[in-house]
């Protein structure tokens, strides 16, 4: 590796996760960050003022990869929920990095967490109200954009508590920032990400279908269940639309990664250790003396300090928590691990941006991944006892094949 070569350099913009962070390490203010064609946060450098410091890659995480010296297997994983039931009903699972956060702010802390601006784009900001904590509820299914928030909330860590939430790539990022002796102040907490979108086809579908008169949206609205949650569109006029999440066109090709990143297919962070001190997501395949539709939460402590957050929050009343293992919480959530089931990008990966880059309609490059006429009417005509047979089956092979891969990498 060429000594000071600019991040991008390095590892190229296929693997670029979109973090933003290579921005905030360039002192001479040489590189932006924007939007690609094909719609992913990227670096722009201007060579001119550029002087190949190298400060860019010694912020980078996938340049600096995994930094997991300091631990081996997790601490503890959790099933959990908030004990509040407004909190747990308008979380996208049971709550818990609203509690995390909660604590935080009550100890004078601030939050580093996703909010949606009012283009329906996410981006991360510093939170230090209850208020602005409130907006960040919900999971967000697109790329945020950090641009300048890791410089600011690494000098945070130098004199308050500082929790910072997101994707593992943006959880290792920020962690570059912060200075050995503020680690102790420092919470970080990394979501099981299924990886990062293009915005393209999220911009065409709004546009298509609700132009300047959509107000909000919530992607995982739990009123049918957790379980069972579908995407709802608020209208500024008051007119609320609920879609299915296997129907809504937009999280249809999420869920199918027709249009990831491909840095996302071989993520160096989704293994056991994780990055975080803590890790949250759904508690998909939760024991059925547990499930709940109000929502379940998967938390995995990685480090000491992330399992003192938790059962802190649990001997405070405000969570309940019970006992799992590794192997369960990974059966159903196989991106806790590895990199299944987005081993590789969609067949039709590059055709569905390039159509969408020339400004197709999202409605009319979906047929590239939604499944055929005969398969969605299958879908719809199955007996519920024929598919939950179905699912039961795969449950089984996926537990069976990660009890494997975790006995392999102990």
């Amino acid at each position: 590796m060429k000594a000071g070569k600019p991040a991008l350099d390095i590892i190229t913009s296929d693997a670029c996760t979109g973090c933003a962070s290579c921005g905030d390490a360039c002192g001479r203010q040489a590189i932006s960050i924007c939007l690609s064609d094909d719609g992913f946060y990227r670096p722009l450098i201007d060579r001119e003022t550029c002087n190949d410091c190298g400060a860019c890659a010694q912020h980078c995480p996938i340049v600096q990869g995994p930094d997991f010296n300091d631990r081996k297997a997790p601490e503890a994983t959790y099933g959990a929920w908030s004990n509040s039931e407004s909190v747990r009903q308008t979380s996208t699972s049971g709550g818990i990095a609203f509690e995390l956060a909660s604590a935080v702010l009550e100890e004078g802390g601030v939050v580093v967490g996703c909010v949606m601006r009012d283009d329906h784009l996410p981006y991360h900001r510093i939170i230090d109200s209850m208020e602005e904590l409130q907006k960040t509820k919900g999971s967000k299914y697109l790329p945020s954009n950090l641009e300048g928030v890791y410089k600011r909330a690494a000098l945070e860590t130098s004199r308050r508590r500082v929790l910072f939430i997101g994707t593992p790539c943006q959880v290792r990022a920020f962690e570059t920032y912060v200075k050995p002796a503020n680690r102790d102040r420092v919470l970080t907490a990394d979501v099981i990400c299924f990886g990062l979108p293009s915005v393209l086809p999220w911009k065409s579908h709004v546009a298509e279908l609700f132009g300047d008169d959509l107000k909000l949206v919530n992607f995982r609205d739990k009123s049918t269940g957790w379980s069972h949650s579908s995407v709802k569109y608020a209208m500024k006029d008051g007119t609320v639309i609920h879609q299915k999440s296997n129907e809504d066109v937009f999280l249809d090709g999420f869920h199918t990664a027709a249009f990831h990143q491909l840095i996302c297919h071989s993520c160096p962070f989704a293994k056991i250790p994780r990055v975080g001190d803590v890790t949250l997501g759904d508690f998909w395949g939760v024991p059925p003396e547990w499930k709940d539709e109000r929502g379940v939460s998967l938390v995995v402590a990685s480090t000491k300090r992330g399992l003192l957050a938790i059962n802190d929050l649990r001997e405070r009343g405000q969570i309940t928590l019970f006992n799992t293992t590794l192997q369960v919480a990974a059966a159903a959530n196989p991106r806790l691990l590895s990199n299944h089931p987005i081993e590789h990008p969609h067949p039709r990966r590059a055709e569905v941006l390039r159509r969408l880059a020339k400004g197709e309609p999202l409605c009319s490059v979906a047929s590239l991944y939604q499944p055929c006429l005969a398969v969605r009417l299958l879908k719809r005509v199955l007996p519920s006892t024929a598919r939950m047979f179905i699912k039961n089956v795969v449950r089984t092979i996926k537990t069976k094949t990660f009890r494997a891969i975790i006995e392999r990498g102990t």
